[in-house]
């Protein structure tokens, strides 16, 4: 019960962190493509999320490594599913 209530507290914290971000800096990414190496190939938090809790199930079996993975898979759904279409309109990231 601990874990669950530390995953929410965390995603909310990174989800109004990434909403203030986006608030103030704008949509950043196009500043950034320049650096991809493959601008096809793109990597969110929530992908990187489940990355962490597969890995942790498999060979790390560490509390942190699961709250971190929940966190970023949580946040980004919420980011995508809720909090782009009511900014912008639509779920896919531009």
């Amino acid at each position: 019960m601990k874990t669950i209530l530390l995953i929410i507290l965390t995603t909310i914290l990174v989800e109004l962190i990434t909403i203030t971000c986006r608030y103030f800096f704008g949509n950043i990414k196009n500043k950034f493509k320049k650096f991809q190496l493959n601008p096809q190939l793109r990597l969110h938090h929530g992908e990187l999320g489940l990355i962490f809790i597969i890995l942790n199930f498999i060979f790390f079996h560490n509390q942190l490594v699961l709250i971190t993975g929940w966190t970023l898979f949580l946040s980004d759904m919420i980011h995508r599913f809720i909090v782009l279409p009511i900014w912008v309109g639509e779920t896919k990231y531009r």
